[in-house]
């Protein structure tokens, strides 16, 4: 039998397509979970990366339709109708499991000035399993190996018996890196940065309510950009509620 050498360099080539192959979280930096108040909580990674955010998704669970949404920014973003199962995730493409939908006035009783961004906060994907082995799970599919991705994460349930509901995003079902842990008791953004090393990436959302065995998790929706380099964002969040303030400002003279 021949044998083959191989160098450094093609090991390290072979062992990142294995562990590319093979993973379906990378990890994510989250930023602070942020109130919306408006469409400007859309406009957040545009502004963070001026002219280098390219939008590649843009999805509503529980969404009667699709609804296209006029940003303060002047985006147009239409969130498409999202797949939500109640199984495990498999496959290839971006679907919200171990889940159930629903649309409702009630989830979100505020005014973003926009009706069809109000029906993307008032539709949700839920989940009663939000803990243990079988967290709910967003598997976002169709990515680019080596691309680096920022997502906005969208949540509210500001029904009166959820009031005390709290939950976090992660990257992983236990430890690795996960957001702030936040209540949809007002709705709320969390951005995440990631590269992705699949064509698929899982985030994981989990309560974090105090006592709770099993309590309902849920997600409205999310965008997703292309965008440059993690570091660029790193740099500039820590300044993106300045940012969105002046950009509002000038938005509104």
């Amino acid at each position: 039998m021949r044998k083959i050498k191989l160098g450094a360099a093609s090991l390290a080539v072979i062992t990142a397509t294995i562990m590319a192959a093979s993973s379906q979280a990378a990890p994510l930096t989250f930023q602070s979970p942020t109130a919306i108040t408006d469409t400007s909580a859309l406009d957040a990674i545009t502004v963070a990366y001026p002219g280098a955010a390219t939008l590649i998704q843009a999805v509503g669970f529980g969404l009667p339709s699709t609804q296209s949404v006029l940003t303060i920014g002047g985006q147009t973003i239409n969130f498409v109708v999202g797949a939500a199962s109640g199984s495990a995730p498999s496959g290839t493409g971006t679907e919200l499991f171990y889940t159930g939908t629903q649309s409702s006035g009630a989830m979100y009783t505020g005014n973003t000035g926009s009706t069809t961004f109000n029906k993307v906060l008032q539709s949700d994907g839920w989940a009663s399993s939000g803990t243990g082995t079988h967290p709910q799970t967003l598997q976002i599919g169709g990515l680019t190996i080596g691309q680096t991705y920022a997502i906005c994460l969208l949540a509210a349930d500001m029904r009166a018996g959820s009031s005390a509901r709290t939950e976090d995003y992660s990257d992983a079902i236990s430890g690795g890196n996960t957001s702030a842990s936040f209540s949809t008791a007002t709705a709320k953004s969390v951005i995440g940065t990631f590269t992705a090393d699949a064509a698929i990436q899982n985030i994981y959302t989990l309560q974090t309510t105090t006592g709770a065995t099993a309590w309902d998790t849920t997600i409205s929706g999310f965008t997703l950009y292309a965008v440059p380099e993690p570091s660029t964002f790193a740099m500039t969040a820590g300044g993106i509620g300045m940012l969105l303030a002046g950009f509002r400002l000038r938005k509104n003279k």
